[in-house]
């Protein structure tokens, strides 16, 4: 055992060791009520390469049969403080296994199975045990793959005791379970390792990006037996979205500037021109439901346009320039939508001049959209217009121009078939 790198595993044995009753005995105690037996097990030399299985039934509780390790109550005279630490040593070297009524082959022919009781079952499933583990990581020495069965044994159920069940029940789920913190790099590496259960890595917004890519999802971290595991590492990533220095934002910045932001669902996009007193060119707010945008200069016939693309033939020209325009628009289902825009036209345009009357023209527009089919949506809106009457769209003192307000409405039915 010293030599070889391999373990034993023992069956305790089934109530025969002290007279021959078929009762389970306590022969850990023989350790040192004869002074003729030693149990090598607790041999520091050959330290976790010794396993003694104790029979379990099916409800979890030790065969009445099953030979177990007893405790100090069990030795004559009791147990001095060093036996006492020995008895919990060779406690310690014991662990309980299914060995009722297990069904195994038969060995009187090649097809039939029988149903045998005793530790002799229950020893080969703990073999079978650390045979799973050691073939699971090639790196796993047999020594750890018995300490991790023993520290992942089930000790945790009522009437649990070490005399009766040493260190608990084998759990093989449970051992190949990470033990300890996950680490960067095996611990036997000279490379700094960091805790994953304790730490996250920080990235700025502006690579966000980089906590999508697939090849975080399965990275290889180490337990504190150097065993790999696959670990998807996305949730400790950490998105630094620090507030903007607006001082330092516009001395640095350049017109026509734009910029985005991830906000949850939404999407916060912005476009700027310090050369103009009103710098914001553009500003949307959306997400896949919901659209919100403001716009300082755009067409008048946008809220069409937006719901169908081919509405802005039928505007002429001298109605497209508009200023400040706020547009929203509301998904109610997956082929409906609503959308609804105040449009205001802009004074500073040479179309139309009016120098004795600034009240500016304003559209709003309400409507619905329905996608009848993949190429073929129904459009329908109407649109309240408050225009101002002008003789000619030309500059000049000789321009005349009524200052009276006009107000109509107009109603559009839109059909919008897309081939192509």
């Amino acid at each position: 055992m010293q030599t070889y790198d391999s373990a034993l595993v023992v069956a305790a044995g089934n109530g025969e060791s002290i007279g021959n009753d078929n009762v389970g005995d306590p022969i850990g105690a023989e350790h040192f009520n004869n002074t003729t037996v030693q149990n090598l097990a607790i041999e520091s030399s050959i330290d976790n390469q010794v396993l003694s299985v104790i029979a379990i039934d099916d409800s979890g509780v030790r065969a009445s049969f099953s030979d177990h390790p007893g405790s100090c109550a069990n030795v004559l005279g009791g147990c001095t403080a060093s036996e006492a630490l020995t008895m919990t040593d060779i406690q310690n070297t014991f662990i309980s296994a299914p060995g009722v009524f297990v069904e195994a082959a038969d060995g009187s022919n090649t097809t039939g199975t029988v149903s045998y009781s005793g530790t002799s079952m229950a020893a080969p499933v703990v073999s079978g045990g650390l045979a799973l583990l050691m073939s699971a990581w090639d790196n796993l020495t047999i020594q750890q793959a018995v300490k991790l069965l023993k520290e992942n044994a089930n000790n945790s159920f009522a009437g649990y005791s070490a005399a009766e069940y040493g260190v608990g029940i084998l759990d093989i789920r449970a051992a190949f379970e990470p033990s300890g913190d996950l680490k960067s790099t095996a611990s036997l590496s000279s490379t700094a390792s960091f805790s994953l259960t304790e730490s996250s890595a920080s990235i700025p917004a502006s690579l966000s990006g980089l906590a999508k890519l697939s090849a975080l999802k399965s990275v290889a971290y180490f337990d504190d037996y150097n065993r790999d595991y696959s670990v998807d590492i996305t949730p400790a990533i950490h998105i630094e979205k620090t507030s903007l220095d607006w001082n330092q934002f516009w001395v640095n910045s350049q017109s026509n500037l734009a910029t985005s932001v991830e906000l949850a669902d939404y999407a916060l996009s912005v476009s700027f021109d310090n050369t103009q007193s009103n710098s914001i060119k553009s500003l949307a707010l959306q997400n896949q439901h919901s659209t919100f945008q403001y716009f300082k200069n755009s067409s008048n016939s946008l809220i069409e346009t937006s719901s169908n693309p081919l509405a802005n033939h039928f505007y002429s020209n001298n109605q497209q320039d508009f200023g400040a325009t706020l547009l929203i628009k509301q998904a109610i289902t997956p082929k409906l939508a609503l959308f609804s825009a105040v449009q205001e036209q802009d004074n500073s345009f040479s179309r139309v001049q009016n120098t004795q009357n600034e009240t500016l023209a304003q559209l709003q527009t309400i409507g619905l959209r329905y996608r009848l089919a993949n190429n073929l949506s129904l459009g329908l809106s109407t649109q309240l217009r408050q225009e101002q009457d002008s003789l000619m769209g030309l500059q000049g003192s000789g321009t005349f121009s009524f200052g009276e307000n006009n107000q109509s409405q107009l109603n559009t039915l839109s059909v919008q078939y897309t081939h192509k």
